[in-house]
């Protein structure tokens, strides 16, 4: 199954990009609040293009004292990196529903190719509006460190080196709902 070819937006409140990594021992998680884009679906899927933009501010574990940190600058440093961004192109199949969308992430001015796997969920057209729906999840993985995000912390003792406290891989997980505005189509 293939979305119809066009101009979707990434609908922000029906979206959420969230990750995993390790802390210290256990899981942390969360999710960034703030995402916008478009996602724009070629006649050719391999002609396909996606723009997401990540208020880096917008970074919630739940945790208030652990986004202070990472926050700061030995992690996202969002006062001079405000936005992490992905560029997709294109898009290649992978079975029936699932595609591989190669593209580029940058973190703190840092860009790298991550290739995002992605289960294409179904498209509706809403019942009271001009609009067709989309959904999706992507998942990912990188390495922290490959984009200058520290993962350590100074534990301020005497002769105690700093800690650890992030693990180097990252898993991200993109719940994704876009619309394609129908004016004049069927």
């Amino acid at each position: 199954m293939v979305p119809v070819a066009g101009e979707w937006v990434i609908d922000g409140l029906h979206t959420s990009v969230a990750f995993a990594a390790r802390h210290l021992l256990t899981a942390m998680r969360g999710r960034f609040r703030n995402v916008s884009g478009t996602i724009l679906i070629g006649e050719d899927p391999a002609e396909s293009r996606t723009e997401v933009r990540i208020d880096a501010a917008s970074i919630d574990t739940a945790h208030p004292k652990a986004d202070e940190h990472l926050r700061g600058p030995k992690f996202l440093d969002v006062e001079r990196y405000p936005a992490l961004t992905f560029v997709g192109t294109g898009a290649r199949p992978e079975g029936a529903d699932s595609w591989v969308v190669p593209g580029h992430l940058t973190v703190r001015d840092v860009t790298l190719p991550l290739e995002l796997r992605v289960q294409f969920l179904g498209a509706v057209r809403h019942p009271s509006m001009p609009v067709a729906k989309m959904s999706f999840e992507a998942t990912g993985e990188l390495r922290r460190d490959d984009f200058g995000v520290a993962g350590y912390m100074d534990v301020h003792a005497p002769g105690v080196p700093e800690v650890l406290l992030v693990g180097r891989q990252v898993e991200i997980r993109l719940d994704v709902e876009a619309d394609l505005q129908l004016d004049g189509r069927d």
